[in-house]
């Protein structure tokens, strides 16, 4: 599978589970051997998604390939992975429960939910106009040490060794948010408090790099 049919693959997942449409949400994936980045582009429904229509970019922004004109987002998606050397994926989504969460202007409590310590909480950024460089304002202080921000009042964004590990990491989180929001409608969910939190975050970790 090439890199463009490995975006697509993704894509439609996204698609098919209501993270991204045709209007919210990009996915991209860098080579740096290449000197490319491979992003879904403006305006198109993932789930119809062509190698064809793939906008491929250099580490400049400009277009190289792709008949339909790239994501408006590109910038966000070259800055995280320029602050995460360790990275190839980015996926910019916008999910009913993270987008939810954003809307609060607050960082999720790791301690709610084991799925929170991979991503040592998740961060939530100040609202930015979507397009600019404002929507990701203060990006390069938290994605160096969460594989998931929130971007506030619009969304999040998930960064990955690959697109494959960094889909798992967002269909988890979204899926443990949307209980914690269960749990605080049936009662006061509970945060919990034990000592050895240092060592299941390591446990994760070691668990998600070797999916």
């Amino acid at each position: 599978m090439n890199t463009k049919q490995e975006l697509i693959r993704i894509s439609k997942l996204l698609e098919q589970k209501g993270f991204t449409n045709a209007f919210q949400g990009n996915i991209s994936i860098i080579d740096r051997n290449l000197g490319k980045l491979f992003i879904t582009p403006s305006g198109t429904r993932k789930l119809t998604l062509t190698e064809e229509e793939v906008a491929v970019l250099d580490m400049d922004g400009k277009q190289l390939e792709g008949t339909v004109k790239k994501s408006s987002e590109y910038k966000m998606h070259l800055s995280a992975l320029q602050y995460r050397p360790d990275c190839t994926a980015v996926i910019h989504c916008h999910s009913v429960y993270l987008t939810a969460f954003s809307m609060l202007g607050e960082t999720v409590d790791p301690k709610c939910h084991e799925e929170f310590l991979l991503t040592r909480g998740i961060p939530c950024l100040p609202w930015g106009k979507g397009g600019t460089s404002d929507i990701y304002k203060g990006l390069e202080e938290q994605i160096k040490y969460h594989d998931i921000v929130l971007l506030g009042n619009h969304g999040a964004l998930c960064v990955g060794s690959d697109l494959e590990k960094a889909f798992k990491v967002l269909e988890a989180v979204d899926n443990t948010l949307r209980a914690w929001v269960l749990a605080m409608q049936i009662g006061n969910g509970k945060v919990v408090d034990i000592p050895i939190w240092d060592e299941l975050i390591k446990q994760k970790e070691k668990a998600i790099h070797n999916l």
